[in-house]
């Protein structure tokens, strides 16, 4: 996992949600099927939506996109 958003905040334990997003693309097929998801609380408080995919995404298949 990270150590900060792309904002900058320290992803610490309270202050980032982790989960899991199945996907198609082909880096997520390679890992599993999905990506691990992880969403900064802080940056959410501030009104922003801060998501990182590991393995970053890769083209179509995101049900989200």
């Amino acid at each position: 996992m990270p150590a900060t958003c792309p904002n900058g905040h320290k992803l610490q334990p309270g202050r980032v949600l982790v989960g899991w997003s199945p996907c198609t693309c082909e880096a997520a097929w390679a890992a599993h099927k999905g990506h691990r998801t992880t969403q900064c609380r802080d940056c959410q408080d501030e009104g922003w939506t801060t998501v990182r995919y590991a393995p970053e995404h890769i083209g179509g298949g995101h049900p989200n996109r």
